[in-house]
């Protein structure tokens, strides 16, 4: 398949596997919760970026902006290098088809690629808990009494939060960074107004028609800061949103650059469901730069539990 197919195709697998195993619990956290859903309003994603992005520019200044793009990609590299750990709570927010409601969780993360995710009825036992580490997932279904394991695939993680993301994307935007788009290079940068940068990155040249790549749009703060990052599937003629993410008041939750609200628009065909999906995660009590203990990144099934095998798709 083309690029990252995982991505490209979770709207078609994923679906019915988070059905399945995440409704019972997640319905039930909305129904005991003791607010109704209220998600924030968020602007729209910005739109795709432009095929050309400076139309009439020579081929000497189109290197030159290619230039300034990587040597800004560089610079967001090295600005966001800190936190490697980050623990909190959070509540979160979820309008969608299937599986909205609100919840509240638990988390810990360790860059570059260790998670763990609790979600917790109303008075604080857990309903689900997930765990990646070393690119291998774990869920557990309290509930259910079933426990999950297999590859930590974008199918895989959306057993706990409806999106298409990798552990590494959804780390990198919880500690407040850019993810990196595997095979991708830096296209162009832009002036976004109020000293403001948007960054292009694409796993291909524009404009071809039998092929399709990926796209990433991150619009950057003039001291670096990541406000939005947006991720499109481009080629044939078109170029569609998969997801955006805004990374919203920073140093809110008591963590310096960190941000205490992370919006996620989710487009529908990536999820498989028929309307698109919004995600608020509310960050609080967040901790930066203290090592969560090592079994933080680990999960156990208890006897009673029946262990289902994930594939890697």
């Amino acid at each position: 398949m083309g690029a990252r197919s995982a991505e490209i195709a979770l709207g078609k697998r994923a679906c019915p596997l988070l059905e399945r195993v995440c409704a019972p619990a997640l319905h039930a956290l909305a129904a005991l919760s003791l607010c109704a859903f209220a998600a924030c309003v968020h602007p729209p994603p910005l739109p795709p970026p432009p095929v050309d992005p400076a139309p009439g520019a020579s081929a000497a200044e189109l290197r030159a902006n290619a230039e300034a793009a990587e040597s800004l990609l560089l610079k967001i590299r090295a600005a966001h290098q800190q936190p490697v750990t980050v623990s909190g709570d959070a509540k979160a927010f979820v309008d969608a088809e299937q599986n909205g409601g609100r919840y509240a969780l638990m988390f810990a993360l360790r860059r570059p690629d260790a998670l763990r995710i609790d979600a917790l009825m109303p008075w604080g036992e857990p309903a689900a808990s997930l765990v990646t580490s070393g690119g291998k997932l774990l869920f557990r279904d309290d509930r259910r009494k079933e426990f999950y394991r297999g590859a930590s695939t974008p199918r895989n993680l959306s057993l706990l939060l409806p999106a298409p993301l990798t552990d590494r994307e959804l780390i990198d935007l919880l500690a407040g960074a850019m993810p990196e788009l595997p095979g991708a290079d830096a296209f162009s940068v832009e002036d976004a107004g109020d000293g403001k940068k948007r960054l292009v990155l694409r796993t291909q040249p524009p404009g071809l028609v039998t092929t399709r790549g990926l796209i990433q749009s991150a619009l950057v703060a003039p001291d670096l800061t990541v406000l939005e990052v947006s991720r499109y599937l481009d080629g044939g003629g078109k170029t569609e949103l998969l997801w955006a993410a805004t990374l919203e008041e920073q140093g809110g939750a008591g963590a310096p650059g960190l941000p205490s609200l992370v919006h996620f628009h989710i487009a529908a065909d990536s999820v498989g469901q028929k309307r698109d999906v919004e995600i608020d995660l509310r960050l609080k009590n967040l901790t930066a730069g203290h090592a969560p203990p090592v079994s933080a990144f680990t999960l156990l099934p208890p006897p009673e539990m029946k262990i289902i095998e994930l594939d890697g798709r």
